[in-house]
Formats: C-alpha cells, sequence, structure tokens
C-alpha cells in the first residue's frame, strides 16, 4: 500500500487537478492531492489490478474542484440553497445533486412572493401599519394633574445654599505667637483678652503675645471680666461649674470655685458690658440666677416666668434676646433696660429652633438669630417680620460690632466637605453679606477616615473696635484678622 504521506518536509502543494498515474510509478507524497486525483470508474477492476489508494474516512474533498467525476460526494444536497428564489434559481438538466456549475447570481428579494394570508392568532400583517394620533401641544389653560411645584412645601435643608461673592477688599490674617490648641470662648477688656478651651491663658492684643496662664486645669467653656482692669475673670466650664479668677502679687493669681446652689449645673450666662458684674444665669433645672458682685455670690433672680422654659439666651450686651418655650408657642422675648418686646417667630423659624438650640445677638435695635443647617434670620428696627440672610446657612457662629462707625455682623460659616471655614462680613442696614476671610488649617494628622476633626471650624469670634482686628479660636486655635489699610483709614 502507498503512504498517505511522506517524510519529506520540502515537499509542495499544487492545487491544479493532476492527470491520473499509477501509484506506484509516482506515489502519493501529499494526502490533499491525493483526494484530487480522479478514482477509477469500477472499484472491481481496481482491486483486480492492484492495491489503490486508501482515503481515510471523513476526510472532505475539495469544493473548489467541480469539474471531478467524483463531485457527486462533495457540496450540499440540495442545489436551491444556494439561491434566494427557488423558482428563477433551479437545478439544470447538467446539474448533478452537488449543486449549480459555480456560476451564482444575487437575485432580489421579493417580500410579497409567497405571503402567507393572516392569522388571527398571529396579528396583523406585516404590511398593515397602525395610525398614531397626533400629539396635541400644550397649553397653559390647562390644568394639570400634578401639583405645581411652586405650591409644594420643601424643607429648607433640601434647599441648596447660594455662595457668597469675595469682598473687593479681603481681610488680612495677622500672625501670633501663641501657641495652638482648641479654643471655645474669647473675651476682651481694654488690650487684655481671655483665651479658654483646653486651656486658658491671657493675650496682649496689641503686641499680639501670650502674657499669662491661668492656673485652672478644667476646660473652659466661658469667659467673663468682672472689672475694665482686667483683674477678676468668672470662668465657666465644660461641665458647668464656674471658678473665680483674682489677679494677685505673684504670676498666677489665685482661683476658687464659685458655689451654686444645690451643686446645680449651670448652662449659659449673659452680661450686660465687658467688665461690668451683671450677669443672668441659667440653671439646668431652668431656675434662673443673678450675679451678686459685692458678696461675689449667686442669688434667685426676680425674674417671673413660671409658666415658660428659657431655651436660649444671647451672650453680651443690650438688648438681651431669649429665647422661651411655654406649651403651645416659642417668642423671642427683646429686653432693654426696663423695657420688654415680645416677638412671634415664623414657621421658618418655628421648624429650625425645634432642631437645635440657636444662636442669638442684640445690637443697637437689630435682632439675629441663627441655626446652623438653617440659616441666619435678621430684624431690622422697625420691621416687625424677619429677613433670611442668603448664604448663610452654614453659620457656627456669629458676634456684632460698630466697623467704621456702621453696625456689621461677623459670621463664620464651616464646609465639612473640606474643612474648610468663610469669614462673612454682614451690613445689618443693608442686609449685604461678603466673604472677606478664609481660614484652611494644613496638618499631616487627618484622623480617624469615618470622624475627620472639625480643625477649621470657628466656635466664637469677638470683634476688638479699638484695634480693628476680628478674633476667631475655635478647634485650630486662635488667630486674627484685620481689614485693609486703606479700609480703616477711609
Amino acid at each position: 500500500m502507498t503512504p498517505l504521506a511522506s517524510t519529506n518536509s520540502a515537499a509542495t502543494h499544487d492545487p491544479s487537478p493532476l492527470p491520473a498515474q499509477d501509484d506506484d510509478a509516482t506515489g502519493i507524497e501529499d494526502p490533499f492531492l491525493e483526494l484530487q486525483a480522479e478514482p477509477d470508474d469500477s472499484v472491481d477492476q481496481t482491486m483486480a489490478d492492484g492495491p489503490a489508494a486508501e482515503v481515510p474516512i471523513g476526510l472532505p474533498k475539495d469544493p473548489r474542484d467541480v469539474n471531478s467525476a467524483g463531485e457527486d460526494a462533495l457540496g450540499p444536497d440540495f442545489a436551491e440553497l444556494y439561491s434566494f428564489d427557488d423558482d428563477r434559481y433551479h437545478l439544470s438538466d447538467v446539474d448533478d445533486a452537488q449543486g449549480p456549475n459555480g456560476q451564482f447570481e444575487w437575485g432580489a428579494l421579493d417580500i410579497t412572493a409567497g405571503m402567507e394570508p393572516d392569522d388571527a392568532n398571529d396579528g396583523p400583517m406585516e404590511t398593515n401599519t397602525i395610525e398614531l394620533a397626533p400629539l396635541q401641544p400644550l397649553s397653559g389653560d390647562e390644568s394639570l394633574d400634578e401639583e405645581p411645584l411652586s405650591t409644594v412645601p420643601l424643607p429648607g435643608l433640601q434647599i441648596d445654599d447660594i455662595e457668597l461673592a469675595w469682598s473687593k477688599e479681603p481681610w488680612t490674617e495677622c500672625a501670633l505667637n501663641v501657641a495652638i490648641s482648641p479654643r471655645r470662648t474669647l473675651a476682651l477688656v481694654g488690650t487684655t483678652l481671655c483665651v479658654g478651651g483646653e486651656s486658658t491663658h491671657l493675650v496682649n492684643t496689641r503686641l499680639l503675645t501670650s502674657t499669662q496662664d491661668i492656673p485652672l486645669s478644667a476646660r473652659t467653656r466661658r469667659a467673663f471680666w468682672l472689672d475694665i482692669e482686667a483683674n477678676r475673670l468668672l470662668l465657666l466650664t465644660t461641665t458647668g461649674q464656674l471658678f473665680l479668677w483674682r489677679r494677685g502679687n505673684d504670676t498666677s493669681g489665685t482661683t476658687r470655685r464659685v458655689t451654686v446652689p444645690n451643686t446645680e449645673v449651670v448652662s449659659m450666662i449673659w452680661q450686660l458690658a465687658p467688665g461690668v458684674p451683671s450677669l443672668l444665669l441659667r440653671l439646668e433645672s431652668g431656675r434662673l440666677l443673678t450675679w451678686d458682685d459685692a458678696t461675689e455670690t449667686l442669688s434667685p433672680s426676680n425674674t417671673s416666668r413660671s409658666t415658660r422654659r428659657l431655651r436660649a439666651l444671647s451672650d453680651i450686651g443690650e438688648p438681651r434676646v431669649s429665647l422661651w418655650q411655654d406649651r403651645n408657642h416659642t417668642r423671642l422675648v427683646v429686653e432693654l433696660q426696663t423695657s420688654e418686646q415680645r416677638l412671634d417667630l415664623t414657621s421658618d423659624m418655628e421648624r429650625a429652633v425645634s432642631d437645635s438650640i440657636p444662636m442669638l445677638a442684640g445690637f443697637i435695635d437689630y435682632v439675629l438669630l441663627g441655626v446652623r443647617d438653617h440659616g441666619l434670620f435678621l430684624r431690622s428696627p422697625g420691621s416687625s417680620d424677619f429677613t433670611l440672610i442668603p448664604g448663610c446657612r452654614r453659620l457656627t457662629a456669629i458676634t456684632v460690632g460698630l466697623v467704621q462707625g456702621r453696625p456689621m455682623a461677623f459670621v463664620g460659616l464651616f464646609s465639612e466637605l473640606d474643612d474648610r471655614a468663610d469669614i462673612v462680613l454682614l451690613d445689618l442696614l443693608t442686609k449685604r453679606a461678603s466673604r472677606v476671610a478664609e481660614l484652611n488649617v494644613l496638618t499631616d494628622d487627618s484622623g480617624p477616615a469615618d470622624d475627620p476633626p472639625e480643625r477649621a471650624r470657628i466656635d466664637t469670634m469677638l470683634w476688638d473696635p479699638n484695634l480693628a482686628r476680628l478674633w476667631v479660636a475655635g478647634c485650630f486655635g486662635l488667630t486674627c484678622f484685620s481689614p485693609p489699610t486703606a479700609s480703616i483709614a477711609g
């Protein structure tokens, strides 16, 4: 038997048909060439003459050789599969079961030929079109099924606050030679500034240097000068305890604890003016006390509001602004010496004070109420309504004062996303607000990922009208800002 393949790797492949030759004389070295060789007409004669080439079962023949005598074993069984139109392209007399002679023509597709009638179970016929009614134009006179957006009440937290523009004259931060640690309270008389927080010390505002430490290990939340000479200082700790510091001949002075009736906790304090020993204190139980400077003790207040509960109190100055809650209403009470005025809150203010304790301030005839995440509300002299100041929803601290003879309010804004604080100057006359300074704290310690520290948050501010400086304190420590020289001169 002649081998199917030769071990000669240099054998070549010629796709042209080969004439029939004797296998013993030529020898088939390429199995593909052997497949193209014309087989004998009679298998019995081949077996009689000698052995023939053995073709493996399942090995396909070359479909390009359509003239081969063995093409009956090649190609598809149905020649009409080569055409789209069975009637046009049919088997000719010369075609066999292999298919047409290789000359194919592509005819145009006729979708109507042989289309079956529509069946009720199949739906509409393919050629049927569905008539759609044209869209009618909208009319402003037609009533809407849905309620207009303008009438849908939206909570204040869902309304984005505007971004306030920068002032044409930004303020400059002063360089301080003081230690950086969290601060929460400021008190100023003359050029002596008390700074309280993690520790308590005194700062000379003219020299911008620390002058003395207060011997108190507790953290302080509020500080009040009781005289204009800065010799006595009343301190409220974060636990609600009172301490009195007195300057002595030594460098540290003396500190003693002030007795509170029934050892109750002090929650808030109001002072008439810096260096004036006139204070109103509220205990956690709701009782009101006053400071007796002659005996340096606390005594019950003669203020009688048995049916109301004091919820918030301004820090310092007149008019004194307080927020009172009774069974049905929440009212603001503005007190100036012996006169008293009660103010009703708007629905937005009612919702704001119901969530948290507001920040209150009174200055001349202006009343300010601020609540974090709700905004700053301002009532001007002679007006019965409060105005919401745009851009102040992120406030954390407010203070008031005269800047070049004009009543101004300073507002500290804080952004948690980028740990940045903005200082806003609000003209109380025109109600125009603009950013004058920005505070960023750079540090390598980012804190825990789930609770990053709010280092740039402003907790308290104080305006020094004598030196025209704004003192700012918070977790970052202590700093101050001053307006441009041209603004002070003007």
